[in-house]
Parts: C-alpha cells; structure tokens; sequence
C-alpha cells in the first residue's frame, strides 16, 4: 500500500522567465491525495516505464536523495533545488514543454521513494462571467496553463528509491541541439536507461517480422509460428525467454538463431527473459493480423494460428493463395 508523506508543487514556467517555487508543502485534503496518488499508480504500472542505473555524472541527484533520505524534513529545500535545476535545463533548450512539477515523498513496502510528475501544460476553455453595467455576459475563455486532470495520462515522471537509488522513469523526447532526445534521463538526472516492458515486447515482434520476411519469404503461416512460439513460452515460464524462443523459431539453424538474438542485442534487449503478465499478453498477442495486398484484413484469434481445423492457406498453382476459414455459423457487419 502506498503512503504519502509529503507532496510540493513548484511552478516551472518558462514564459515568466523565473521558476515560482513553493515555500510550504501541500496540505493532504482528499481530493489533492485522490488525484496525486492515482497518477503515482499510473506511473508505477506503466508498460513504458523505463529502470535506470545513476552513474558518476549523477552526483547532484545523488546527493539530494541521500540528504532526503537522512532528513525528510529537508523535503522543501530539496525539492527547490531539483526544481532550479530543471528549470535552468528547460530555458536552455526552448522545445522542452512548460509546466507544473509535483514532488511526492511517499513509502510502500518499508521503502521510502521521491517522485517527480511533470504536468505539462495545455489549452482548455472555461465560462466567464463579465458584468456590464446591470447585465451579465457569459462568455468563453481560453487558459494556456491547464494541468493534465485524473483520468489522463503524464507523459513525464520519474521514482526513484531513496534506499538503494533504483530509478524507474518515463520520459518523452524533445529537441535538444537539433536533435530529438531523451533530456530527463540523459541531460537531467544523468542516468543510463534500459528498455521498457513495452519497447522490449515491440522490439521483439519488430525483429521477428524482419527475419520472417528476409529468410522466410515473408511467409505469414511463419509469422503466425513465431507469435504461437512466444505464447507458448509465456504460458510455460511466465515471461519469454529469447534463446528458447529463437532456439524454436529457426529450428537447429544455430547460424540464424544467433544472428537473431545478437540483432536483439544490437538494438538494447540483452536481458535474457522478458516478463509479460497476462494482460500484456492478451493484449499483444491476443490476436493476428493479416492483410492481403488486395485490401482485405482478417483478425484472428490466437487459437486459430496454425490451427488447420479453424483457418487454412492454400497455396495455388499460379502462385496466388487462398484462406479458407472453416466452422462459421454466422456472419456480422461491424
């Protein structure tokens, strides 16, 4: 169960020129608890939540949390200076979004964790009322500073573990110099990140379909092989494991498997398991997508891969193919 302690708001606008930082903590009414703690959770669950590793050059971050850790009630000061800092970082680099940070000190589990939500501004429009002599004109206004409500997602934040300095974070490219990057991990904090669950499972079909198309002709009963191996691995081990799934998919090619993997490697997915509860599960490997250069797309469940009871292709003489799809009792428009 999570438990929070403390919360700050500092205001990092950079259209003012100066950072509007907050003297005092947030008093913990229960709309203000409701609303922080149910981003916390979005961001804790989140599949594109990335581990990171501080290095060296993260010695100011360091020293804040070590400093946090020892004396929570340094909480203000601290989180004055991580928000200067950010600040700084975000008026030299102009693309980086204005907007609220909320600092959350907060415990589950008998560890104590800082985290950081960045609530990036945006547009919305509210009624305004003006009075003109003894009459009311209702009107609409547009405000440029609107925070992200609940029910939506923060595209930037970070937690890290004031006990053992673990990070976990999500982030968003900007333009930095020129180029599109990474500025939270790699210019603020100054850590090294890994994939997230979500990349690693992309990245694995990605290269998967890539292999299929240069080795296999783009064969898709081969793309349905490979998702029914990789549900199968799930099924047996909780999570796949990438030299079992290549060792299946090329068939005693060591050659291939290894070309397979090492591309893996190449591309940041060097841990040797992939952990993929059900729901990412259902979600990314629930169904097959096929689509013929006619035009025509078919769903299939995962059950009907490679199950010639359900589908079947039937490769013609004149090098065309046709599905049969077998026991339908009805047909619906959708």
């Amino acid at each position: 169960m999570i438990n929070i302690k403390k919360i700050i708001v500092h205001i990092l606008d950079t259209n003012t020129g100066i950072p509007v930082l907050s003297d005092s903590e947030l008093v913990l009414d229960d709309d203000i608890i409701e609303f922080v703690l149910t981003h916390v959770e979005k961001i804790m669950s989140d599949s594109d939540l990335r581990s990171a590793s501080l290095t060296e050059e993260s010695c100011d971050i360091i020293d804040w949390c070590l400093k946090l850790k020892d004396n929570n009630e340094m909480f203000i000061d601290i989180t004055n200076d991580i928000a200067r800092e950010l600040y700084q970082l975000m008026l030299k680099h102009v693309d980086i979004p204005a907007g609220d940070i909320i600092f959350v000190l907060l415990e589950e589990d008998e560890q104590q964790y800082l985290c950081l939500l960045k609530l990036t501004y945006s547009d919305s429009y509210i009624h305004y009322v003006q009075q003109n002599g003894d009459k009311n004109i209702n009107t609409i206004i547009k405000q440029k500073t609107a925070l992200p409500n609940i029910n939506q997602k923060i595209n930037e934040a970070f937690i890290i573990n004031l006990n053992n300095m673990e990070i976990k974070i999500r982030e968003k490219e900007f333009e930095i110099d020129g180029v599109k990057e990474n500025y939270m991990s790699k210019y603020f904090l100054k850590c090294e990140t890994v994939l997230s669950d979500k990349e690693k499972i992309a990245l694995l079909n990605k290269t998967s379909k890539k292999f299929v198309k240069k080795y296999y002709d783009d064969d898709v009963s081969k793309i349905m092989e490979v998702k029914k191996i990789v549900v199968e691995n799930i099924d047996d081990e909780d999570n796949v494991n990438i030299e079992k799934v290549a060792m299946k998919i090329f068939k005693g090619d060591e050659e291939l498997k290894q070309s397979y993997i090492t591309e893996l490697e190449n591309k940041g997915l060097k841990e040797d398991n992939i952990v993929i509860d059900e729901e990412k599960k259902e979600k990314v490997f629930g169904k097959q997508k096929i689509v013929t250069d006619t035009g025509v797309e078919i769903k299939l469940p995962y059950d009907y891969i490679n199950n010639t009871d359900k589908i079947e292709f039937i490769n013609n003489v004149d090098g065309t193919i046709s599905i049969l799809i077998k026991d339908v009792n009805k047909l619906s428009g959708k």
